[in-house]
């Protein structure tokens, strides 16, 4: 009886153990994780001196939240990152020389319109009206008050300010001119190599990146010989009207 009763439980056991091994585990299926992240670019990226500019209205590269994509293989991160910093170059220029625009014509829409009737104003601006002075003569008017001693505190200090920012901007977008051709043409050839180099599950992100980096670098072979006229224009006015 003994014997019959714990040849029962040792079936008992089997079965149970069986049960369960042939039972389907529950839980979250495994994930396969990517190593690729994307990396925020900063405006010191571009030129450490402009490092002081982070989050002001100037930063331009933070209001348009520039990424680039960090893979962990080095020829693709050095294109990524350089690329970043190619496209950074334009917006940072872009976005300074609207900031120095926009100043200047306002500055001297004040002077226009506060002191209407000056004849050496007159002289200058015609018949146009304040609020329609073109950048030229903002740039003339200021010029000519300064010789006269008529800029305040506040209108000198920005100016000193901005021509120190505007000359690094100038040197960002020189480089991003000279480097953009030669990024065109590696990111290119990046393209026909990312189902070799990577996993199945990473190549469509890859190759997003990829193309939108080769977007904004066209974009900057594109647009860079408009704001180098523009830059050049508005670094040599402040530079005018900082000088002592």
């Amino acid at each position: 009886m003994l014997k019959k009763l714990t040849y029962l439980l040792l079936l008992l056991l089997i079965a149970t153990f069986l049960v369960g091994f042939g039972k389907p585990k529950i839980g979250k299926p495994d994930v396969l994780k990517s190593n690729i992240k994307d990396i925020t670019l900063k405006i010191g990226d571009i030129n450490s001196k402009l490092s002081s500019l982070e989050g002001t209205e100037l930063d331009g590269v933070a209001k348009e939240e520039i990424t680039y994509k960090h893979t962990s293989k080095s020829k693709y991160d050095d294109f990524f990152k350089n690329s970043a910093i190619c496209y950074g170059g334009l917006v940072v220029t872009n976005t300074m020389s609207d900031d120095g625009t926009m100043n200047l014509k306002k500055f001297a829409r004040t002077r226009a319109a506060e002191e209407a009737g000056r004849e050496d104003l007159d002289e200058i601006i015609g018949d146009t009206h304040p609020d329609s002075l073109s950048l030229a003569q903002s740039i003339a008017i200021l010029e000519h008050d300064k010789k006269q001693g008529k800029l305040s505190k506040e209108e000198l200090k920005y100016f000193v300010f901005m021509a120190a920012n505007l000359i690094l901007a100038q040197q960002s977008l020189e480089a991003s001119v000279k480097s953009a051709p030669e990024l065109i043409a590696n990111g290119t050839e990046l393209t026909k190599d990312v189902k070799s180099d990577f996993e199945a599950k990473d190549t469509p992100g890859i190759t997003k990146g990829l193309n939108n980096s080769i977007s904004q670098l066209n974009k900057v072979k594109d647009e860079a010989p408009a704001a180098v006229e523009n830059l050049a224009i508005l670094v040599k006015a402040f530079t005018m009207l900082a000088a002592k």
